[in-house]
């Protein structure tokens, strides 16, 4: 950092200082504290799923080799490897008795009933096959598609549990052939889908015979329901230049659709979550001119309107997976990016002081720190990076910090304590 810009800086802080009494512009905050960055020691996490007990997991791609498997107690501070027997994780499902079931590439399914301290290869001819997409019923059968080789060619399959595991068969089939392709195994209230590039199947009856539910070439992203019963799809066709593909809802059991998400950036939303009272959880985004930008929105009217929560501004912008638990936490897995957790309606460390004197020098200075900044945990740190600027606003030990994203040289502005009163006579 040469000493102009150090000079700049410092004396923008002290330029805040003096004009604490400016009015607070009306501007969005987004969620009000943030998104919080944890390296989850692995570049792409494509999975992650929480416990009763709240323990996380997470499926990601490790710097040192393909998809492994991460725990975490702590919220995401902290993360613990877990993979069994260096296999490659390709799916984790956590069943309703706190048991845990990986399915792997090639390796088959290995199963833990101590939170993944130890675990068991199932050894039932699946031990040379792919086995992805698993779920469990409502009587706690469990489900999984798999690519195996029985013969000389590969071959597609539903396979299914009545023992927790123990032992698994082949499902009666689709009446096409398979082809499952997006999602394709989910289960939902005693129903199982299966998403075919011939449309989407359905059974009542734990998949002894299935009707078709939905007809359509487009691929199947996201399929949730509702605890009233409606159901959530997002559909999308993948062609060299963009998605194109649309969101539908369901009031009777898939009878009738109808169209919804026109207010999303692409009209569509992938990982859909329903929460316990109706609330939508998605993915949507456009494409820039290199690569895709994706948001989390958030819908309370049944998706017929959508809201992006804390998100403007992501350096790292491309989310492979979202969890939203019942407390409201919002996490997501990013390429090559890791972990980040949203909490709506907390918090970040150093508390809201930190909060509310970042958003004041926010309004203040739009130019150097726009409004819905990535707000990231670096060594202990309360941050907020500006990517526009390639600025970070700091707080620690009741300290105000700036530094420069380039060559991160810390500059101490002064005590957070005295920039303090002058936000909240701003309104902050």
């Amino acid at each position: 950092m040469t000493l102009t810009y150090r000079s700049f800086l410092t004396g923008l802080l002290v330029l805040l200082l003096a004009l604490g009494d400016a009015q607070a512009q009306e501007t969005w905050l987004g969620s009000s504290h943030g998104l919080l960055s944890i390296e989850a020691y692995s570049s792409t996490v494509t999975q992650l799923v929480v416990g009763k007990d709240g323990t996380l997991y997470a499926v990601g791609e490790n710097p040192l080799g393909g998809p492994r498997l991460f725990k975490s107690t702590d919220k995401g501070e902290s993360w613990t490897y877990l993979t069994p027997v260096n296999a490659a994780i390709s799916q984790i499902l956590i069943a309703a008795d706190g048991a845990l079931y990986v399915g792997t590439f090639y390796g088959g399914i290995y199963t833990s009933a101590d939170k993944g301290a130890t675990w068991t290869l199932v050894k039932t001819g699946l031990e040379k096959d792919s086995v992805s997409f698993l779920a469990e019923d409502v009587n706690g059968v469990l489900y999984g598609f798999c690519l195996g080789f029985p013969g000389t060619t590969p071959e597609q399959r539903i396979i299914k549990s009545t023992d927790k595991g123990a032992t698994w068969t082949t499902a009666p089939q689709i009446p096409t052939e398979p082809k499952l392709v997006g999602n394709s195994i989910i289960e939902m209230n005693g129903e199982l889908y299966a998403n075919t590039i011939f449309g989407l199947w359905k059974s009542l009856d734990q998949g002894k015979t299935w009707q078709l539910a939905k007809q359509g070439e487009l691929t199947l992203a996201s399929l949730v329901k509702a605890p009233d019963g409606t159901l959530y799809e997002n559909t999308y066709l993948n062609t060299s230049s963009a998605w194109v593909g649309g969101m539908m809802r369901s009031t009777d059991s898939g009878a009738t659709w109808s169209a919804i998400g026109q207010s999303l950036p692409d009209k569509s939303a992938t990982m859909l979550t329903v929460m316990a009272d109706g609330t939508l959880y998605g993915i949507s985004g456009v494409y820039g001119e290199t690569t895709r930008i994706d948001q989390v929105y958030k819908s309370t009217d049944k998706g017929s309107t959508w809201t992006a929560i804390g998100m403007t501004g992501m350096r790292k912008s491309q989310i492979q997976s979202l969890l939203v638990t019942a407390d409201g936490t919002v996490y997501i897995g990013e390429y090559q990016g890791g972990v980040q957790r949203l909490e709506i309606g907390t918090n970040i460390n150093n508390g809201g002081d930190a909060d509310r004197v970042f958003n004041w020098a926010e309004a203040l200075h739009p130019e150097i720190f726009p409004r819905g900044p990535v707000t990231r945990i670096i060594s202990g740190y309360s941050t907020r990076y500006y990517p526009v600027s390639d600025t970070y606003l700091g707080a620690k030990n009741n300290h105000l910090y700036v530094h420069d994203g380039k060559l991160l040289n810390l500059i101490d502005v002064g005590l957070l304590g005295d920039f303090l009163p002058k936000a909240q006579a701003a309104g902050f």
